[in-house]
């Protein structure tokens, strides 16, 4: 027999947990009003709205309460009749106020204004709202998580046509932010704006939204943190079509495409004290006849750019790839400026009056200059140093296809490859002017046309060091844009081991030097690898890769159906790739140049967006794991 008391211990259980979940509310079933339902409402509770279009202004009242429709946002409107906030979070509401699916639009103070509050917006459609900051949503001194939302078509006067963070840490996600706009005097931010914040903007398609600051993103102060977003076809009237930033960011794997600037920054443009800029490709942006820097433009601080893809981009006048005018520490490493071009000076890169720039393991090729440094322009009390980087088929109609550099400014190279540059005057390096000489040391490097390539005006210096050689490096394809060496290359283990800030790994993470070894003159480190050169198109040809020591064998290329988390260690190196393995091929002992090309066509059953990893064991060696993105 039970004891009586424990009768009542469960249903006092039962009951407890009933009231932690909340009662369900329904509208307009128990109320004819969302504002009504959520007076009456305690927290923990879930007002669930049924589809309609709700003409009303609606205040949370600081209650952690879930409000969401029914239907969904095409089904459910709650429109704010030009009548103040069409969804006001004012009143300290946290992370368990919760705004799910529905269309806030027609909002006079902008749609969903945040005030000291961190609720979760989720699922939203903000669409055609207005007010001085913030048109569709208003966050200041709170953290709210803005997720898979729409927020489109939304005016400011001032500052974030889209979202405006101030004194803000908010999380914005996942969202769709679309052809917002400013419409006052001094406009910051079409699609976002943020001021003293220090927001997550991440994984957003962020696209034709206009501003005269930060067409795409604006954020002055904090350190925002930007990644995985797309930014595209947005436009500044003044500076950075995509992305402005007077703030301390790090911006890391975003796609940066198409947007336009009038003066400065096309694609990005940073003016802070320190900038981390990662893993981006930053392609097709421009600014005006006027501008410079198609790519980034880099003003008056501290910027490392790493491992990003900056190509095709044009400015009106300089610095087509990356423009850095003034007071401006740049280091870049493992970058790859290509095909970019600029109307008058720096096809490639512009400095001038900066303080220093390096440049490791870089690979600058196809640049034009309308006039002078087809992939470099350096002027007025620069100090550069180009180290194991890679500087070919760039133009200038003028001067220096190359490199080109004056007026007091000081280069040093070392362990680069400078070939197939064009120009009348220099066509790999021209130097100085007679009123302001300027220097280069050349050390270990192969100069196409040796210093007969090289225009030193009067009163400049060229300091022509050991290790010099003009000899063909035999890149795989360089019409194809693979400047990888073969093992025959007059570059291999011809560079200078002693060199100042010699990298250890070359620009694909490849080891770049042994305990003995002497490393290799350009980008490229000869290593055993794998790597597809191009685009992977289902039902197209592809073309990979392996790189490895001569007649090894055997030589297999391995597919597996996904990566580990951790790799398995084995006699042979690190082994990446999950069972089953969907492919395995056998191929004969490596080529005496010790570059094996293999062309297949795609199977044409993969959907854009596939993504398979592959492995080539070379002998005793295990290849990088490199994984193939269908397009």
């Amino acid at each position: 027999m039970n004891h009586p008391h424990a009768s009542l211990c469960f249903l006092f259980l039962l009951f407890a947990a009933a009231a932690a979940h909340g009662a369900t509310i329904y509208v307009p079933d128990d109320y004819p009003r969302i504002q009504e339902a959520i007076d009456a409402s305690a927290g923990g509770d879930t007002i669930v709205v049924r589809a309609g279009t709700y003409v009303e202004n609606i205040d949370f009242m600081g209650k952690g309460i879930t409000v969401k429709s029914e239907s969904g946002p095409d089904a459910t409107t709650i429109d704010g009749n030009q009548a103040g906030a069409v969804v006001a979070f004012d009143k300290g509401e946290g992370a368990d106020s919760m705004l799910q699916g529905f269309t806030v639009t027609n909002g006079s103070e902008s749609g969903i204004y945040c005030y000291g509050s961190s609720p979760e917006i989720r699922e939203n459609r903000v669409i055609a709202n207005s007010w001085m900051w913030g048109g569709g949503i208003y966050c200041q001194n709170g953290d709210p998580l803005i997720t898979d939302c729409l927020i489109r078509d939304n005016l400011a006067t001032d500052s974030g046509g889209g979202i405006y963070c101030r004194d803000s840490a908010a999380v914005i996600d996942g969202n769709s932010i679309i052809c917002n706009e400013l419409t006052g005097i001094y406009k910051e931010g079409g699609g976002i704006a943020c001021y003293n914040s220090s927001p997550i903007i991440a994984r957003n398609h962020i696209s034709g939204n206009t501003a005269d600051y930060g067409g795409g993103i604006s954020c002055s102060l904090g350190s925002p943190d930007i990644y995985r977003n797309c930014i595209t076809e947005n436009t500044a009237q003044s500076q950075g079509g995509g992305i402005y930033c007077a703030a301390d960011p790090r911006i890391k794997e975003n796609e940066v495409i198409k947007n336009s600037a009038y003066w400065s920054g096309g694609g990005i443009y940073l003016c802070t004290y320190h900038s981390i800029v990662h893993e981006n490709i930053i392609t097709e942006n421009s600014t005006s006849t006027m501008g410079g820097g198609g790519g980034i433009s880099c003003n008056s601080g501290s910027y490392y750019l790493a491992r990003n893809k900056i190509s095709k981009n044009m400015a009106g006048q300089h610095g087509g790839g990356i423009y850095c005018p003034y007071d401006t520490d740049l280091t870049l490493l493992n970058d790859c400026i290509f095909q970019n071009s600029a109307g008058i000076h720096g096809g490639g890169l512009y400095t001038e009056n900066s303080y220093s720039t390096v440049m490791i393991n870089c690979l600058v090729w196809g640049n034009n200059a309308g006039d002078c440094g087809g992939g470099f322009y350096n002027r007025d009390r620069c100090e550069s140093t180009i180290i194991n980087s890679t500087i070919c088929s760039n133009s200038a109609s003028e001067y220096g296809g190359g490199l080109y550099t004056l007026e007091n400014s000081y280069m040093s190279v070392i362990n680069t490859i400078l070939w197939n540059n064009s120009s009348p005057n220099g066509p790999a390096i021209h130097i100085g002017n007679p009123k302001h000489p300027s220097t280069v040391d050349i050390a270990f490097s192969d100069v196409e046309g040796g210093q007969a390539a090289v225009f030193v005006k009067n009163g400049s210096t060229l300091n022509w060091g050991d290790g010099m050689i003009d000899a063909d490096p035999l890149f795989v394809d360089a019409a194809g844009g693979d400047f990888h060496i073969p093992f025959d290359s007059p570059c291999r283990s011809a560079g200078d081991r002693l060199a100042p800030r010699l990298p250890e790994i070359d620009f694909e993470g490849d080891s770049r030097t042994g305990l003995f070894a002497y490393p290799d003159i350009g980008a490229d480190e000869f290593h055993t690898h794998f790597y597809i050169s191009g685009p992977v198109v289902s039902g197209s040809s592809a073309r990979g890769v392996i790189v490895g020591w001569p007649k090894t064998n055997p030589v297999l290329l391995l597919s597996g159906s996904g990566v580990c988390a951790a790799p398995h260690g084995t006699p042979y190196g690190d082994f990446w790739l999950l069972p089953p393995w969907n492919g395995r091929a056998h191929f004969n002992a490596m080529p005496d140049n010790g570059v094996r090309i293999i062309d297949r066509i795609v199977n044409a059953s993969f959907p854009p967006g596939t993504e398979i990893p592959f492995q080539a064991l070379v002998g005793t060696e295990l290849s990088n794991l490199w994984i193939a993105a269908f397009e």
